[in-house]
């Protein structure tokens, strides 16, 4: 009687997780609407870390200029595989010597795999 109750225990148990999802995310999504008030030209290191947070990375180059990096991943598997997929953002925001944005762009992707909401670069 105990086996048969620890076997169908194991059952459910092993059924119930292979149909749920799961989601893993690395890094802080980039809000949009914060990302479309950066101005080349205008917006300092201060505001672009006033608006997005801290970066991801930072790089210091030898001229005095510097790059921020940020990036966020989302890592989704649905159930039995079904809207599995990976979602990607990533921004470089590029400043000038005195901390000055010369230059940005982002990336948004979605890798997405098997089922619903398959893949492209949006």
């Amino acid at each position: 009687m105990l086996k048969k109750f620890v076997f169908r225990l194991f059952v459910v148990a092993f059924i119930g997780g292979s149909i749920t999802g799961c989601v893993t995310t690395l890094g802080h999504q980039i809000d949009q609407s914060a990302y479309s008030q950066i101005h080349k030209g205008v917006s300092t290191k201060e505001d672009v870390v006033e608006l997005l947070g801290s970066p991801n990375q930072e790089v210091e180059n030898e001229d005095g200029t510097s790059t921020f990096i940020y990036s966020f991943t989302k890592v989704s598997s649905g159930i039995y595989g079904i809207g599995s997929g990976v979602d990607t953002q990533s921004a470089t925001i590029k400043f000038n010597s005195k901390g000055i944005v010369i230059s940005k762009s982002k990336q948004i992707g979605d890798t997405g795999g098997t089922g619903v909401g398959g893949g492209g670069v949006k």
